[in-house]
């Protein structure tokens, strides 16, 4: 099935993050490009956790990159997510 515009779906903008987190590139330039890429092809929110060993630390933390308006507690919200590990 052919994706018309995958900088809205998730499974690929995760991918996109995943493999640049794998190849060694800092994690928090990789999230804000896949968030200001998805934001410029008209997507109202984006919300991006990461957790782990984040840059190769000792000590393992999460963190939240969030963009636009999220909506918690609508059940009618069309919401595309997915979970990878890298």
């Amino acid at each position: 099935k052919e994706i018309k515009n995958p900088a809205l779906n998730a499974k690929i903008v995760w991918f996109d993050v995943k493999t640049q987190i794998e190849k060694r590139m800092p994690y928090k330039r990789a999230i804000k490009q896949a968030i200001q890429k998805s934001m410029e092809k008209w997507a109202k929110w984006i919300k991006i956790k990461v957790w782990g060993r984040l840059n190769g630390a000792e000590i393992a933390r999460k963190e939240t990159f969030k963009e636009g308006n999220i909506p918690t507690q609508t059940i009618r919200s069309d919401i595309d997510y997915t979970t990878m590990r890298a």
